[in-house]
């Protein structure tokens, strides 16, 4: 019985290991992010698909939160988990987004979250970071600095009071008059964003 127990214990390890190694993809981030508190990032990222495959899995992870659009519809709401309770791990999500591209021009846009502090259910990482990565026999989406990133002014934190400590979320604030428009749409300019900076290499499980 021991025998198995252990043989369980290292596939798991195995995969774990296997889950947190094999990618291509690194964590990006806005360039001259301050990681303050309750701050958002709008992502984007334009490539061609010349066909479009049976199946294009995609690995996306971020701290914290994160909405994602694929040619302008929503795919994903509230993306991610909380980072616990390994506190050097991030989780990442796994999502099939061929059905959501079309031949020619394609757009990946996202809308990241950082909480910016610890809770009872979260460990901060200190840095806002982004992780995509998507590769299929055709065509290669990765996290690089060929994705454009701008602060999203409109999201802003609520005056007191304040949620309790033990959440890592912040109460917020939108500010009308700041909105960035349909940022999202597959011919939105992004003239005036930011080149993405590259953090590095990822260390995510799932």
């Amino acid at each position: 019985m021991r025998k198995y127990f252990c043989l369980i214990l290292l596939t798991l390890f195995t995969i774990l290991v296997e889950a947190q190694t094999n990618w291509s993809a690194n964590w990006i981030t806005e360039p001259d992010c301050t990681n303050e508190l309750n701050s958002w990032y709008c992502l984007r990222k334009d490539f061609l698909v010349n066909e479009i495959p049976d199946s294009a899995l995609a690995k996306i992870a971020i701290d914290s939160k994160y909405w994602l659009w694929i040619n302008g519809s929503l795919v994903v709401f509230e993306g991610g988990l909380k980072r616990i309770p390994s506190p050097e791990n991030t989780y990442f999500d796994e999502l099939d987004i061929a059905p959501y591209l079309v031949k020619g021009k394609n757009n990946i846009s996202v809308l990241g979250w950082y909480f910016g502090k610890d809770g009872f259910s979260h460990f901060n990482s200190g840095k806002f970071g982004f992780l995509f990565e998507c590769i299929t026999p055709d065509f290669k989406i990765l996290s690089d600095d060929s994705w454009k990133v701008i602060k999203n002014p409109a999201y802003q934190t609520c005056p007191a009071p304040f949620p309790n400590f033990r959440l890592p979320e912040s109460s917020i604030k939108y500010d009308a008059t700041l909105d960035m428009g349909d940022w999202f749409d597959v011919d939105y300019s992004t003239e005036n964003w930011k080149i993405a900076e590259v953090l590095g290499a990822c260390s995510c499980v799932r």
